[in-house]
């Protein structure tokens, strides 16, 4: 008796299990057909011992989408995996990855920590290699960006020399995000095989904006330029730097623009998200709520920088949570700050200030770790008086005292901006 029952059993698993595993696998098949076409990739449904696949080239890239099952019982676990792959390899013995995941491919043997010291990466990325010099050529500021925010906005991803790898939990159901998700990992891999003329420019922007001329960098990046391959990737970076050097000239429409435009091209940037509600909304700077007062110097009342930086360019959140910190709690706060005189120059309209006929000054006022790019310099960019260019022509490379107003931050590579400033006597 016992085996016909058991037998019935399995009767009734094949009569409904099977018929619902089916259907369910059907719905997952035509959502991820529906991917594959818009992409213009090919796919393979699924069947009894395999699962639907997209897969096929974009921009020289070889795609592959497919899921992975492991562990088993109620330790089994199914993985979304998208492969990005070079059409050939970088030969840099390159790895990186966000600190704390580790992948079982792609290991990478006889690599060397990339030591990556000035405006690089922070530490939250490990950067690894097997000849670091020629690692750090490869990676250019663009780069380097493109790459630390893919990492930032999916975690579990590796870059080696054959490509691009990520996974995600679960079976992927929805074809729009699954088209953008694989768009986005596409673009940052067409930007790492060959050096594009747009990503020249890019790299000379954030160089030029680091360096407290953001309207230099701004007309980098209007440059229209052809790059060198028919079907270039939405570039989703340059958006993001144009926003945030907008904002700092104070032309929110145009900055929201921006960030709306990146957005568009990647609805999981939580960052270019929230600066675009922001800006749209037109949200004015929080209530100066500071926890604790700033140093006192003479009866006056001053902002270090180190209580700026401790409290604004802490580790947690965006740029869009770093410039809320500013505007919260230290927006038109006094400075009385030492640095070193890297720069001075007459400006007829000054891009930030808005200022005619003013002196802008670059002072080097601190070292700093909390960067996106790594250990770097910080800078004071410091509106003063016009005569001023005359007084600190012959201090430059010297160090010399300043007090001001905090007037702005560039969040993205974490530069001071300080208006009303004038020289202090040692």
């Amino acid at each position: 008796m016992a085996p016909v029952v058991i037998f019935i059993c399995a009767l009734a698993i094949v009569a409904f299990v099977v018929p619902a595993v089916i259907a369910h696998g059907r719905r997952d098949d035509a959502v991820w057909l529906e991917a594959a076409t818009t992409l213009g990739l090919g796919f393979q449904p699924s069947g009894f011992l395999q699962r639907c696949r997209i897969s096929g080239s974009m921009a020289d890239l070889e795609i592959t989408l497919d899921t992975f099952t492991r562990g088993s019982g109620k330790n089994r676990r199914t993985y979304t995996r998208l492969h990005v792959m070079f059409p050939v390899a970088l030969d840099l013995g390159l790895r990186l990855s966000r600190n704390g995941f580790v992948s079982g491919v792609a290991k990478l043997f006889e690599a060397q920590d990339v030591e990556l010291s000035a405006r690089e990466f922070e530490s939250s990325i490990i950067v690894k290699g097997s000849d670091p010099s020629r690692a750090k050529d490869f990676l250019t500021m663009a780069r380097r960006a493109r790459i630390y925010r893919l990492l930032s906005n999916f975690s579990e991803t590796t870059i080696d020399d054959q490509g691009i790898q990520w996974r995600q939990l679960g079976v992927m159901k929805d074809a729009g995000e699954m088209a953008r998700i694989i768009r986005r990992f596409q673009a940052v891999a067409w930007y790492l095989i060959a050096d594009r003329k747009g990503d020249q420019l890019l790299t000379e922007a954030i160089v030029a904006a680091d360096l407290g001329h953001p309207g230099e960098a701004l007309n980098l990046l209007d440059d229209r330029v052809v790059d060198d391959a028919g079907a270039v990737p939405q570039d989703v970076e340059k958006d993001i730097v144009r926003g945030h050097l907008l904002y700092l000239a104070g032309r929110d429409r145009e900055s929201q623009a921006a960030f709306s435009a990146a957005t568009a091209k990647a609805p999981e940037d939580p960052e270019a998200a929230r600066w675009s509600e922001r800006l749209f909304q037109g949200e004015p700077p929080g209530p100066n709520d500071a926890k604790s007062p700033p140093s006192s110097e003479g009866g006056e009342t001053f902002v270090t920088t180190e209580e700026l930086y401790a409290t604004v360019f802490r580790d947690e959140g965006t740029t869009f949570e770093a410039n809320r910190r500013f505007e919260r709690h230290f927006s038109g706060k006094r400075v009385s700050w030492e640095g070193k005189l890297d720069k001075v120059e007459s400006c007829d309209v000054d891009f930030v200030f808005n200022q005619r006929d003013a002196c802008k000054a670059i002072f080097t006022v601190m070292q700093t770790d909390s960067v996106p790019f790594g250990s770097r310099e910080v800078l004071a960019v410091v509106q003063l008086p016009g005569e001023a260019v005359e007084t600190l022509g012959s201090h430059v490379g010297e160090s010399v005292r300043f007090s001001g107003r905090l007037f702005k931050i560039d969040s993205f590579l974490r530069n001071v901006y300080v208006d009303a400033g004038v020289m202090v006597k040692s």
